[in-house]
């Protein structure tokens, strides 16, 4: 069969056309992916912008009416006036916290859980070897630091002893039969009780607890015998002769009870020990959401209300930048596990 060249011709032409239509229509379809990813991320960031656009949960991770849940509250308050949304507290306790930060490690990266968190879950746990179902620096990210607090070392009046002098002579005329209670393992009473130990050489009995109700309960009764609390905790008992102060922990004196001296007037120089509470939020929250909850948790902190709240309490407002924020929780992971998991305190 013969083939003509206007045959020749005709089929390539076809050919072409259906080529420069095909690249034609890939051509469009590229341009409106991009117009989509572009109007997507353009729609992300306003959204992000516009955050938060819905109720916030707050979690705690100790039960309500203890001091961490009424830094919380106070907190959420302005929080939730800033926000123009409400936010909830939400009480997760158990595992002195590290409860609620699962939690909240495993919520949803979008700004909508966060965690109030004391020091034991971010800057202690996890013991070596154990495994908690997260990873404090890997998957919680802090936004900034909320609050300080230095504590007081109060005994029962059955104790005779007066000054911490007075009360480190009693404990080593009594190795082993003098109890301190704490707020859980790894919380910041605990810490301070464990410096003590060590640096005074004692051999004191840990008590751990649930929460400031329970510890000042029982200390009153004298089913505890000391303890390390907080001064607005236990001020009222102290004044009404319930239980007796004998120092604070802080670098200076606290002002719920200026006349008590610290460790460090007392003969112990190089002691000092500060609770803290941060904000975090899951990893991977975006940035922008991020920046936004530092604003106004920044602003929230150095408001009027917080900061006499906060100050009555006994506690100091602490807005950080992020950067700040994380810093400071490294070098308290830093201190605190090498004094609770090394060689050396394992053989005491």
């Amino acid at each position: 069969m013969a083939i003509d060249d206007s045959s020749v011709s005709r089929v390539t032409g076809s050919a072409g056309l259906r080529r420069l239509h095909a690249r034609a229509l890939h051509a469009l379809y590229r341009l409106a992916l991009t117009v989509i990813l572009v109007h997507g991320s353009h729609c992300d960031a306003q959204r992000n912008d516009q955050y938060p656009t819905r109720t916030v949960t707050l979690v705690v991770g100790f039960p309500a009416g203890g001091e961490s849940d009424h830094v919380a509250r106070l907190l959420a308050d302005e929080l939730g006036r800033s926000f123009g949304q409400t936010l909830v507290v939400q009480n997760r306790g158990g595992a002195g916290g590290i409860i609620a930060a699962q939690v909240v490690a495993a919520a949803p990266a979008d700004g909508y859980t966060l965690l109030l968190s004391s020091m034991g879950p971010l800057s202690v746990a996890p013991p070596p070897g154990m495994q908690i179902g997260y990873r404090p620096a890997e998957d919680l990210v802090a936004v900034s630091l909320v609050a300080m607090l230095d504590l007081v070392l109060v005994v029962h009046p059955s104790i005779p002893a007066h000054s911490l002098p007075e009360f480190v002579a009693f404990v080593k005329a009594n190795p082993g039969r003098v109890t301190y209670a704490s707020s859980g393992i790894g919380s910041a009473s605990q810490l301070a009780g464990e410096l003590f130990k060590q640096q005074a050489g004692l051999d004191m009995v840990h008590v751990p607890y649930q929460g400031a109700q329970q510890i000042r309960r029982d200390l009153i009764a004298g089913d505890v015998l000391s303890a390390f609390a907080p001064p607005a905790s236990v001020s009222p008992q102290v004044q009404a002769g319930n239980v007796r102060a004998l120092a604070s922990t802080g670098e200076s004196r606290t002002a719920l009870l200026p006349q008590l001296p610290t460790f460090a007037e007392q003969g112990y120089p190089g002691y000092h020990v500060t609770d803290w509470y941060a904000l975090v939020v899951p990893a991977h929250t975006p940035e922008t959401i991020l920046a936004s909850l530092n604003r106004h948790v920044v602003r929230a902190l150095n408001s009027y209300d917080v900061t006499r709240a906060f100050t009555q309490a006994g506690w100091r407002p602490a807005p950080t930048s992020m950067s700040s924020a994380t810093s400071f929780i490294h070098d308290e992971r830093e201190r605190w596990r090498g004094l609770l998991f090394s060689p050396q305190a394992s053989s005491r």
